[in-house]
């Protein structure tokens, strides 16, 4: 898996319909994302959004949900907010890389860059590709089987998102290859009976 940016005007498009989609501009410098962490059923290319390290999580442990990102030592870098992933259409995603950072993210030296891709590097090799899959596939089918359980209600509502995904590719005209667009409303109508 590799790190993406997300495009703002998809996301603040997806915030309109989901208070739970996270926030991806924190003054000049854009959420990265780990994509992509499984392909639904409809073909859409999930993303879940890279948070950096806070206290709380030296007691928290891996869940379906959250995945910290640990080394050998247990210095513990941040976490894969897995609850929080969305899905993205293609075109409105760019591969972070160090040519692409410093149009994402502001940076006062150019050596920070050089810093932060350093530390990007090391986040990606501690993250096992399987088990971010593996719990993100099983969290999805989940939350749309049991969407009012307590885990479904700190989850992105993934029904509803791809419904809205599907306008917004429509909006815009873009010829995403997916299944079709029109039959993701009436599967996931079957969800929220």
């Amino acid at each position: 898996m590799k790190w993406y940016a997300i495009n703002k005007e998809y996301v603040n498009y997806l915030k309109q319909f989901d208070a739970i989609v996270p926030n991806v501009d924190y003054t000049g410098k854009l959420k990265n994302f780990l994509g992509v962490v499984f392909k639904s059923e409809y073909g859409w290319d999930y993303f879940a959004p890279l948070t950096s390290y806070k206290p709380k999580f030296r007691t928290m442990q891996n869940t379906i949900d959250f995945y910290k990102i640990v080394n050998e030592n247990g210095k513990i870098y941040g976490a894969i907010d897995l609850n929080n992933m969305i899905p993205v259409p293609k075109g409105e995603y760019i591969e972070v890389t160090p040519m692409t950072l410093p149009s994402l993210r502001t940076f006062d030296k150019p050596r920070e860059i050089t810093k932060y891709w350093r530390l990007l590097k090391i986040e990606s090799s501690l993250i096992n590709d399987g088990i971010i899959t593996y719990y993100a596939e099983k969290l999805y089918q989940f939350v749309l089987r049991n969407p009012s359980s307590s885990l479904a209600e700190r989850c992105c509502n993934f029904s509803l998102l791809e419904k809205k995904c599907a306008e917004y590719v429509r909006n815009k005209g873009n010829s995403e290859p997916n299944r079709v667009y029109n039959s993701i409303e009436d599967d996931f109508d079957d969800y929220d009976k």
